[in-house]
């Protein structure tokens, strides 16, 4: 008699690691919408001249560990944070809200990943019912944080890690009960570079999409592996790269003048979920991302209907050393954790 498994009694967790590829029990799980966790076992099937038509030999080759997790953004979510955190590379400064007992802000800066503050991580997944599985010496390689008019905001993060083990200790998975970001609670502000004051009226972009990615670009060839063992020896990140696109109506060549100009902007991106962090309080959960320097990149929009015309502006964030910044992106999150 078959015992079939099923979708909704899996879950996927997350810990900090203290030593990348040391695995660590889940301290946050993830309401998710899909996975692909996986390890991949490569196979070498020697060709030798045997005297025999057949194969005779075949030996195991490179073991890789990657996938994907996708769900809800939400700040009130750590595993989503700790995702956030090791995407960007850098520290994570936890101090209190004035004024507002329980609420929390945290600073998370940009840096090479090796030092950070969640600088690698152990996902477990239960794939049904009763299977665990820990991936661990996971990082990061590339981030997505999206949403469009009518939908809720989502969060994608492409995994690397470095090997799989088998988890048998007892987990009972807790869901944070606050509900995630939404369309009708976002906010993006693009000023002058020569701006003070970034989230002005004046600044506020009516938009109908948004996608903001972070590409590290980890190390995972020849050179991250070497003889004696299967698994990666060390997931450097290489080039970081930021980049910004908006879907917007087309009311007028301004924006076509921006990008043919080639000179510098500064953006701001918030992201609010629903709900106050201290019952007594006003302080939100949500997610502040500050782009420094940013350059307009847009394609000529064309007519193809009597329609609304819409234009679709892509941006290169670099870091900010015009306006003596020491980053390309920087997130300011609030929320109910004390610290990472």
């Amino acid at each position: 008699m078959s015992s079939r498994q099923y979708g909704f009694n899996s879950f996927v967790g997350a810990g900090k690691e203290t030593a990348w590829g040391t695995k660590v029990t889940p301290s946050t799980f993830f309401e998710f919408n899909s996975e692909s966790l996986s390890v991949q076992d490569e196979e070498q099937i020697l060709e030798t001249i045997n005297g025999d038509r057949d194969f005779t030999r075949r030996l195991q080759g490179m073991r890789s560990v990657s996938g994907s997790v996708e769900g809800p953004f939400n700040p009130a979510v750590d595993f989503v944070m700790m995702l956030l955190a090791n995407a960007l590379g850098g520290a994570i400064t936890s101090a209190g809200v004035s004024g507002e007992t329980g609420a929390y802000e945290h600073v998370i800066t940009t840096g090479d990943m090796l030092n950070g503050t969640i600088s690698s991580m152990t996902l477990t997944k239960r794939l049904g019912e009763t299977d665990k599985f820990a991936f661990t010496g996971c990082r990061v390689n590339s981030l997505t944080i999206k949403g469009d008019f009518g939908n809720f905001i989502s969060i994608s993060a492409e995994i690397v890690g470095k090997d799989i083990e088998n988890e048998s200790a007892s987990i009972i998975p807790v869901l944070v009960d606050v509900e995630p970001c939404n369309f009708p609670a976002v906010s993006v502000w693009i000023a002058p570079l020569t701006a003070s004051t970034v989230q002005d009226a004046a600044n506020l972009q009516e938009i109908q999409s948004f996608e903001l990615s972070i590409s590290n670009n980890l190390i995972t060839d020849g050179k991250a592996r070497s003889m004696g063992s299967r698994t990666l020896d060390v997931l450097p990140p290489s080039r970081r790269e930021v980049r910004l696109k908006l879907s917007q109506s087309y009311e007028g060549k301004d924006i076509l003048d921006r990008s043919q100009a080639g000179v510098p902007y500064q953006a701001q991106l918030l992201l609010e979920a629903r709900g106050k962090i201290a019952s007594t309080g006003t302080q939100k959960y949500d997610c502040l991302f500050d782009l420094p320097e940013i350059y307009y990149n847009v394609p000529m929009p064309g007519a193809s209907d009597m329609g609304i015309l819409g234009v679709d502006p892509e941006f290169t964030c670099i870091k900010g050393k015009r306006s003596g910044k020491t980053y390309a992106i920087k997130a300011t999150v609030h929320n109910a954790t004390a610290s990472y």
